[in-house]
């Protein structure tokens, strides 16, 4: 049952990492999102939205350890695909999730300001 459960983890850790890489892939740049066409704006709505909702399945059923290792590197993901913003509930959840979890480790206003920079990568979720 242990083995199983961590094995459950890996691949959690595992798919969500596989996450993040793609929406570093398909982050939307200035030029990209400068004069974005219809079917663009389309597919970044597309885009922003299964991120949220790949992030929220996985991340409000997950242990707090787990929370506690993917928050900034979700959070950034989110960023990296803002461009398709839309309002949808499991984003108020998943912002409230991650948004705590950093509060609670001290890192949410370093965090915020290096993502309001645009300068600094997160830290992998190894």
């Amino acid at each position: 049952s242990g083995a199983a459960a961590d094995g459950d983890l890996a691949s959690l850790d595992a798919a969500l990492s596989e996450l993040y890489v793609e929406c570093d892939r398909r982050a939307c740049t200035p030029a990209a999102t400068s004069v974005p066409s219809g079917a663009a704006r389309l597919l970044q709505r597309s885009l922003f939205m299964c991120a949220v909702l790949l992030l929220h399945a996985a991340l409000s059923s997950a242990p707090g350890h787990m929370v506690r290792k993917h928050a900034e590197v979700a959070l950034h993901c989110l960023c990296q695909v803002s461009g398709g913003v839309v309002a949808v509930a499991e984003l108020d959840v998943l912002e409230r999730l991650l948004l705590l979890d950093l509060a609670e480790s001290g890192r949410l206003a370093a965090v915020l300001m290096s993502l309001l920079d645009g300068q600094d990568e997160p830290r992998p979720a190894a």
